[in-house]
């Protein structure tokens, strides 16, 4: 019989006796499973990656990992497909999930000279600090002298100049990502 010229019952029958002989152990069904799906899962991959062959090629072994680790007895050829694209589905979200945690690199080009003989590395950096805190507007400038400098709890803050804690937080934050950005800039 010529590849691709199986009833859908002999499909169901190939699925059926595979995923029973992965959950015995069997490494000819895993093999033989391995063969069926992953071309088909790699091509779903491409589309859910938009392109991405390296990201598909390193997701498609999550989802084989994944599947031998998961794999239960499937009754048919349809369902089987429906469970990879739950387990293909996940494992793309996860890693997005992943990536999106992973920390950003910040440049640490904040000194356009070498250090100069006689001053530390902190003195230079403190200096840098300043020099962006200096760029701020004053309102900016008060809420960093009374969080960084002075201590002063953000709610304390908030009390001081008529706002609450969440808008203090949220201020030096975007103060710190600006500040950041414009000296790396220079």
């Amino acid at each position: 019989m010529e590849p691709g010229s199986e009833t859908q019952e002999q499909r169901d029958e190939v699925v059926r006796s595979m995923t029973r002989g992965m959950i015995a152990g069997s490494q000819a069904a895993f093999t033989g499973f391995y063969n069926l799906v992953f071309d088909r899962l790699y091509r779903l991959l491409l589309v859910q990656t938009r392109g991405d062959e390296d990201l598909s090629k390193e997701l498609a072994q999550s989802v084989m990992i994944r599947a031998a680790r998961y794999i239960h007895p499937f009754e048919n050829e349809r369902v089987l497909w429906s469970w990879l694209r739950q387990v293909t589905r996940s494992c793309h979200v996860d890693w997005l999930r992943k990536k999106g945690r992973e920390p950003q690199c910040v440049s640490l080009e904040l000194f356009t000279e070498p250090v100069a003989q006689g001053i530390s590395e902190d003195d230079e950096l403190l200096a840098a600090l300043e020099r962006c805190v200096a760029e701020l507007d004053a309102d900016e400038r008060e809420v960093v002298r009374l969080a960084y400098y002075e201590g002063v709890t953000h709610q304390n803050m908030a009390d001081k100049l008529r706002t609450t804690a969440k808008a203090i937080e949220s201020k030096l934050g975007r103060i710190g990502r600006n500040c950041g950005e414009s000296c790396s800039k220079k």
